[in-house]
């Protein structure tokens, strides 16, 4: 049937079912048949936000507000699971951290890990694109010490060279925590 209503509620829409079991919200593309359901489930007592696609849950918020994607049991605050691929493609990551624009002076694509509650404590690791726009990147881990910008310590060239952030600044181990062994083809 072709319905043409539209719902205009001021306070709280409820969807209730006789027994138990999931409760959802379908939306169906009239053309083709496909649809994807919106709902809440019931584990242990508890409330769970899903997605599916009808057939397959796609993403889970639990009760515990941990989100789970192609995951139904979270273990942490964002849990992404998907079988391993046989081949190392840039193409078909777990995780994929795009960037929507870039600037060909430093760009930075990556991740931050906080240590203080406060901003501008920790350390990000990601891709930094290189400067003179030749589209190379570096694999950069920077320190932050109240500082937005942080000091680089350590970069993972686009050559495959492993560098210190700063010339003559910084010791591979230290006199309490050491190397054993370094091997190398030649040593300067």
């Amino acid at each position: 049937p072709s319905l043409n209503i539209k719902l205009d509620v001021n306070g709280i829409v409820q969807v209730k079912t006789a027994t138990s079991g999931t409760r959802k919200y379908r939306i169906t593309d009239s053309v083709t048949g496909q649809y994807f359901d919106m709902g809440v489930s019931i584990s242990s007592s508890q409330p769970n936000l899903t997605f599916s696609d009808g057939a397959d849950e796609r993403l889970r918020i639990d009760s515990s507000g941990n989100l789970g994607v192609g995951t139904t049991t979270p273990d942490g605050k964002v849990d992404i699971a998907a079988p391993q691929t046989t081949s190392n493609k840039f193409t078909s990551p777990h995780l994929a951290l795009t960037a929507t624009s870039q600037s060909n002076s430093e760009g930075f694509t990556g991740i931050s890990y906080a240590s203080a509650t406060i901003t501008n404590y920790g350390w990000t690791v990601g891709a930094t694109r290189s400067t003179g726009g030749d589209g190379s990147s570096h694999f950069t881990f920077r320190n932050h010490m109240n500082s937005a910008s942080g000091n680089e310590f350590l970069r993972i060239s686009s050559s495959g060279h492993v560098l210190p952030g700063a010339d003559d600044t910084y010791d591979l181990g230290s006199t309490s925590l050491q190397w054993r062994n370094i091997y190398t083809g030649d040593l300067h």
